[in-house]
């Protein structure tokens, strides 16, 4: 007796919004739109956390910026964090002559303890 086998219908569908796909073999969106929705809903967490990040890191050069423009050049941590300054969020840091060297942008401190000391605008090339 022959057997038969009926192969099911692989329909595909649009990942964003299901509607059927006609087209490449390799398509996964049926438009641009639904492409763009896709990917921007499953990247908004990403974008949100880099946003934050750069918020606190602009507030953090704003903070640096203000006190070099007062002719600080040394400030104790506990009053630079009543600043809201936050010490985690810095673009760089080394260890320079065994002391912490930390960046903020083109803003250059080193720290130590209880202090940040040496607050400098570094030219960047």
């Amino acid at each position: 007796m022959k057997e038969y086998v009926i192969k099911e219908s692989h329909e595909r569908r649009c990942l964003e919004c299901g509607d059927e796909l006609d087209g490449r073999a390799d398509m996964k969106f049926c438009s641009c739109e639904c492409k763009n929705r896709y990917n921007n809903r499953r990247s908004h967490r990403q974008r949100a956390t880099r946003n934050k990040i750069n918020s606190i890191l602009e507030k953090n050069h704003d903070i640096l910026d203000g006190l070099l423009r007062m002719g600080v050049r040394s400030l104790d941590l506990v009053s630079l964090t009543r600043m809201g300054y936050v010490m985690m969020y810095n673009t760089a840091s080394t260890r320079t002559r065994g002391r912490a060297e930390l960046w903020c942008y083109d803003i250059r401190f080193c720290l130590s303890e209880t202090r940040i000391f040496n607050i400098e605008r570094v030219e960047l090339p």
